[in-house]
C-alpha cells in the first residue's frame, strides 16, 4: 500500500516496486486486505509523522513494514 503519493515521488523506486512484487501499488483507499508493507512519502508539512505512522498501522498485516521516504527536494 502506498500513502502520500503526489507528483514528487520516485517514479522509478515505484515501478521496480510493483515489477519485483508482481502486483501493482494499492493506495490509501484500498480496504479489501491488509497490506504486506506500506510505502509511506512523508514531507515537512504533511503534519505530524507520529500520527500518519499509527493512521499507517491500521491497514499493515502482523509483522508487517513501514518504509518511510522523503522525496528529494
Amino acid at each position: 500500500q502506498e500513502l502520500g503519493y503526489d507528483d514528487d515521488v520516485d517514479e522509478e523506486l515505484r515501478e521496480e516496486i510493483a515489477e519485483l512484487t508482481g502486483t501493482e501499488l494499492v493506495d490509501e483507499d484500498y480496504e479489501e486486505d491488509v497490506a504486506d508493507v506500506v510505502l509511506l512519502w512523508f514531507r515537512e508539512d504533511d503534519g505530524d509523522l507520529v500520527d500518519t505512522l499509527v493512521d499507517a498501522l491500521a491497514t499493515l498485516t502482523d509483522g508487517g513494514h513501514i518504509w518511510l521516504l522523503t522525496p528529494k527536494t
